[in-house]
């Protein structure tokens, strides 16, 4: 195993880079994503919904979410 003649918080510097971001692991936030899957799945399902109509299922389904939340936009 290799030793590195250079600690991790001069290689860092060295490219630029903040030392937290090279530990850095993003969250996958499973709750948004099934929001987003289900709303997807309602807009297909009944194409003639609109926002309103895709909450009030969502609500009905047991999601807790805001109308905001169900826009196109944000999907």
């Amino acid at each position: 195993m290799p030793c590195s003649l250079l600690s991790v918080n001069q290689q860092c510097q060295l490219l630029g880079v903040n030392r937290s971001s090279l530990y850095y692991k993003p969250r996958i936030n499973n709750t948004k994503q099934a929001i987003k899957n289900h709303s997807t799945q309602v807009f297909e399902q009944i194409p003639i919904y609109g926002e309103r109509k895709v909450h009030q299922q969502l609500l009905e389904d047991g999601f807790k979410v805001s109308l905001n939340t169900t826009l196109p936009q944000n999907l």
